[in-house]
C-alpha cells in the first residue's frame, strides 16, 4: 500500500497544472469579463456556505455606510495617525530588541517598510436573508505593521 500510494503521489505531483488552454468557451469567457468590467456590482465570497454572491455596488455602499456610522463600534480619524503609531512600535521593539528578547531578523519581521492602514470590506451574509443582505465587516491588516506580510 505505502508502494502504491508514494507512486500515486508522484503521479499527482507530475500532473502539469499550467493550463495551455483555457477550459471555458468563448461565450463564458465573454460573459466573466463582462461580470469583472460591471461597475453597478461587486462580486463577493459569502460569509457563509462557499457560494459567491453577486452585490448591487449601492447596496454593497449602503451597508458599508451604515456600519461604520455606528458610533458605537468605529470612530472617525483624521489626520497622519501611521506615523505616531510606528514610533511607538519601534521604540517598544527597540526595547526588547536591547533586552536580548528578539533577535534583529525577528525585529525586521515586525517592522513593515510603508505600513498603511487595514482596508475594510464586507462579505455578504446570505445565510441571514436574500434581501437587504448584512455584511459581515473584514479590517484587511496586510501591510500594516500589526498585520502578516
Amino acid at each position: 500500500i505505502e508502494i502504491y500510494l508514494s507512486r500515486l503521489e508522484q503521479e499527482i505531483f507530475d500532473i502539469d497544472t499550467n493550463l495551455r488552454y483555457s477550459n471555458l468557451t468563448r461565450g463564458e469567457r465573454l460573459a466573466m469579463n463582462t461580470l469583472k468590467n460591471d461597475r453597478s456590482i461587486l462580486i463577493k465570497e459569502a460569509d457563509k456556505g462557499a457560494a459567491i454572491v453577486v452585490w448591487d455596488r449601492e447596496d454593497y455602499l449602503k451597508e458599508a455606510d451604515n456600519q461604520l456610522s455606528d458610533e458605537n463600534v468605529y470612530e472617525e480619524i483624521s489626520g497622519n495617525v501611521i506615523d505616531p503609531l510606528v514610533r511607538v512600535v519601534k521604540n517598544h521593539l527597540a526595547r526588547v530588541k536591547i533586552r536580548g528578547d528578539v533577535s534583529s531578523e525577528t525585529m525586521d519581521y515586525f517592522m513593515v517598510n510603508n505600513p498603511s492602514l487595514g482596508r475594510f470590506y464586507l462579505l455578504p451574509k446570505i445565510h441571514k436573508r436574500l434581501h437587504s443582505v448584512p455584511g459581515r465587516p473584514v479590517i484587511s491588516n496586510s501591510g500594516y505593521f500589526t498585520g502578516i506580510r
